[in-house]
């Protein structure tokens, strides 16, 4: 039988998330980011079957391919919180469920993550005292606005197909926490806002 010594490291491996701690084999330290070696376990007399290792291995991966999809799993789902409105939302004529609200949210912050701003949407939002809008999210902000449409459908525009963003606005945090829907409509100046029936 083919014979293998396998060599463990006990590490700390720094990544976009920062530091985390892990046991590995030294055939996997190279393709890693290692801040900190801690010890380096492999005495002669440890000698483990080709076998075995290719089942380490393999274990190896299935792990980070799971930690991976978990990942990418929690990037994607966009957080909206308990505030959302109870029910449909007034702006001037326009009505909106709270699943158009929420789609409209998850696509601000989708675009925001990836880089992708139809018409520079989402910007930041700046709350007046003098427009008297409730938002009912915690913290200070950063918040953001992104339009919602009252066709339905999720806002979209680029140079080569403008499309207007409307009169109506949802505002979130930049982890997708519904703060408000607002609108144009009605509001004392072009560029300003009052806040729609029912958000």
């Amino acid at each position: 039988m083919l014979m293998f010594r396998l060599c463990y490291y006990d590490i700390w491996i720094v990544d976009a998330h920062g530091p985390f701690h892990a046991v590995i084999p030294e055939t996997t330290l190279s393709t890693l980011l290692v801040r900190d070696i801690r010890a380096q376990v492999c005495p002669a007399q440890h000698v483990r079957p080709a076998s075995s290792v290719k089942f380490f291995r393999n274990m190896i991966f299935k792990a980070l391919s799971l930690l991976s999809l978990v990942a990418t799993a929690v990037v994607a789902a966009t957080v909206v919180s308990d505030s959302l409105p109870s029910g449909t939302v007034t702006c001037g004529s326009n009505r909106y469920s709270v699943s158009s609200i929420t789609a409209a949210i998850n696509a601000g912050v989708e675009d925001m993550e990836s880089g992708n701003l139809p018409d520079d949407y989402p910007h930041q939002y700046y709350s007046e005292s003098s427009e008297h809008i409730t938002l009912y999210c915690s913290g200070n902000g950063p918040w953001y606005e992104f339009p919602i449409m009252p066709n339905g459908k999720i806002y979209t525009s680029s140079s080569s197909n403008y499309v207007s963003p409307g009169t109506d606005r949802v505002i979130f945090t930049e982890s997708g926490t519904y703060c408000a829907v607002v609108t144009h409509t009605g509001a004392a100046s072009y560029d300003g806002f009052v806040a729609c029936d029912n958000d």
